[in-house]
């Protein structure tokens, strides 16, 4: 269900502002509202998406939430805003637009080849116009980063052999890394720590770091402050840390 915490003094203190009813009320029992996603462009500005549709929004630096459905009842598993009005999302193999805050939504079909259409998308970031998505081939294992300047009327395709992305962080339009897991063996839960980087703005990405760390799980989490400073974190309350850029 979704559930916040919130500190406004640099983690001392730890506040809840949404709780949703339904954790401790069955009357109002509609679906568990499992978060897919999580975009807070601004301190005025927050939303989450759900497996069930709902949408939560904050617009008082997160003292606050309202809580609204998507028209078309279809949830929205990735999503990511450029400020309160403009915000994209990601369902299936559509893409999805907004200029209202998410009250309405354009859907666009996420074209890609033959060769590639059965793909499905780790994560998205959007920056300075450019939407970049993360996708994986099952069927061959392959992974190939989209790219798209143009709302994603058309797109551009390149191929990946780094790692399947759980999470993209992009500090500018051409800097950005990525981690995720590397499975030891086919079909193994064993994974190795997985963080890769881009100075091309995602047609091409190198590893940084490569190794397997118990609990060997992989990495879901990936932020920077700055070109040097960066953060990566794991299942298990596993983090890493980086002062040079992850060199």
């Amino acid at each position: 269900y979704p559930w916040n915490r919130v500190s406004w003094d640099n983690g001392k203190t730890w506040t809840s502002t949404l709780m949703d009813s339904a954790r401790y009320n069955p009357e109002d029992y509609y679906y568990p509202g499992t978060i897919n996603s999580v975009s807070f462009p601004n301190e005025n500005f927050c939303i989450i998406s759900t497996d069930s549709a709902y949408l939560w929004i904050s617009k008082d630096n997160l003292k606050s939430w309202e809580k609204r459905i998507i028209k078309s009842r279809e949830s929205i598993y990735r999503i990511n805003f450029l400020d309160e009005n403009v915000g994209y999302g990601l369902r299936q193999k559509k893409l999805l637009i907004t200029k209202d805050g998410g009250n309405n939504w354009h859907e666009k079909e996420i074209d890609s080849p033959d060769t590639l259409s059965n793909f499905s998308v780790g994560d998205m970031t959007i920056f300075n116009g450019k939407i970049i998505l993360h996708a994986y081939i099952p069927i061959t294992k392959t992974k190939y980063t989209f790219i798209s300047i143009n709302d994603g009327d058309t797109w551009e395709y390149y191929y990946s052999d780094t790692l399947k992305y759980q999470k993209t962080f992009f500090l500018d339009e051409m800097t950005g890394w990525g981690c995720g897991g590397h499975q030891i063996k086919p079909d193994s839960p064993t994974q190795k720590d997985v963080i890769v980087h881009t100075t091309d703005g995602g047609k091409t990405w190198h590893k940084q770091l490569d190794t397997l760390v118990i609990p060997s799980m992989g990495l879901n989490q990936i932020y920077f402050i700055d070109r040097e400073n960066g953060f990566a974190h794991g299942l298990g309350r596993k983090l890493w840390r980086t002062t040079n850029g992850g060199k």
